[in-house]
């Protein structure tokens, strides 16, 4: 019986091995295995039974392990897949990629070339190019050497060149002497020579008279402001040549001098006039006295402001200066204010543009006449000719 059990054990145990279920023969086949009738029962030892039960204990712990160890590992492979999924599309990403790059080295590839042909071209331009640079050399190494040539040419020209212009130095001065001697002729060279006179007059002072008549236009009629500086240009310039005239009456009047001696006279005092401390000394003299008079007053007391009176202050100045040039210069020269009162003839068209008002002028004189020089034209003092036109103002 104990035997029947044994196998009946054993038989299970394959099946479980196997994996497969266990179950009677409905035959009756097997039944000998359970009921055995003719085997006698057979007695085994007890620690044999143990045995086999530690033996079938430990196969059902190896069998748990491994379902658990089955089961570990079905959920890595299910993990795996997922892994492996993502690695594909990881894959086709880096295919695309590959590809892509793939087409830049092509495009790379191509470039290289095309960067060779360049490359090679470029080469051949840099050889030309240096053939050229070493032709250039040689043509400015002959430059310097013509060069160094014509410095030493151009050192012995500036050497004669000194030569000539001490030459042509001595014989100006010579001119220059016989010229003021000759009383009638005039030294171009010479800065206060009666054209740069003339042209100093009719450019800064006049520009200096326009500023003033500026700043009196919202104070004085037109009529009034333009009265009133000429006034004060005449009354400069008849002081400035009064005392030129004395400076050389207080010479001749002890005995009489020749054409000749007077020449030289005058060019002596118009070497000293044209001195900056005579000029200084003559706008000192004078400023004052000008400037105390009743139109000078007119001016200040309808604009007092500092900026007209520092204004009228330079153009009186100015005209000083200028005034005195003229007076002493050789020969003389004059500001021409003779011809107020007279009437505008062609003659005096010849040196004086009629000015025009902005308002028509109020006057009993009849039409023709000239009622005020505004600006005097610059003339020679002997009446021999003008340097610059005046303007006047013509009675309508």
């Amino acid at each position: 019986m104990v035997s029947c059990v044994t196998d009946l054990i054993q038989s299970c145990l394959r099946y479980f091995e196997k994996r497969e279920r266990f179950s009677l023969c409905s035959n009756g086949s097997d039944d000998s295995l359970i009921y055995p009738k003719h085997n006698p029962i057979r007695v085994q030892p007890t620690g044999r039974l143990h045995q086999k039960e530690r033996s079938n204990r430990e196969k059902s712990e190896r069998c748990k392990y491994h379902e658990e160890h089955i089961s570990q590992l079905r959920s890595a492979a299910s993990n795996h897949e997922v892994e492996i999924k993502q690695l594909e599309e990881d894959n086709k990403l880096l295919q695309e990629r590959c590809s892509s790059l793939e087409e830049n080295i092509r495009k790379l590839c191509s470039d290289a070339s095309n960067y060779k042909v360049r490359i090679k071209q470029c080469e051949e331009d840099k050889k030309l190019l240096q053939d050229k640079c070493y032709s250039h050399e040689e043509h400015i190494s002959k430059l310097y050497s013509d060069a160094n040539n014509y410095k030493v040419k151009n050192i012995q020209l500036e050497e004669h060149k000194k030569l000539l212009q001490d030459k042509v130095d001595v014989l100006y001065l010579n001119a220059s002497k016989s010229i003021a001697k000759s009383g009638h002729l005039e030294n171009t060279n010479d800065k206060y020579s009666n054209t740069r006179l003339a042209e100093r007059f009719d450019g800064k002072v006049k520009d200096s008279w326009l500023d003033i008549c500026d700043l009196l236009n919202d104070v004085l009629t037109e009529w009034e402001r333009v009265q009133a500086l000429s006034r004060i240009i005449k009354n400069i310039s008849t002081k400035c040549t009064e005392k030129a005239d004395t400076d050389i009456q207080g010479i001749t009047c002890s005995s009489e001098v020749d054409e000749m001696e007077m020449n030289t006279l005058m060019d002596i005092r118009r070497r000293c006039g044209q001195t900056e401390s005579k000029m200084e000394a003559v706008v000192k003299e004078m400023a004052d006295s000008v400037w105390s008079t009743e139109d000078v007053l007119i001016i200040t007391e309808a604009n007092p402001t500092e900026e007209t009176i520092q204004s009228l202050r330079n153009f009186i100045h100015d005209v000083i200066k200028i005034c005195w040039l003229m007076a002493i210069s050789q020969p003389p020269l004059m500001l021409n204010f003779e011809v107020e009162g007279t009437m505008y003839t062609p003659h005096v068209k010849e040196r004086f543009t009629e000015y025009s008002t902005e308002d028509a002028v109020e006057s009993n004189y009849k039409p023709g006449t000239i009622l005020l020089v505004v600006w005097p034209s610059v003339e020679k003092r002997n009446q021999s000719g003008f340097l610059k036109k005046g303007e006047v103002i013509v009675k309508p």
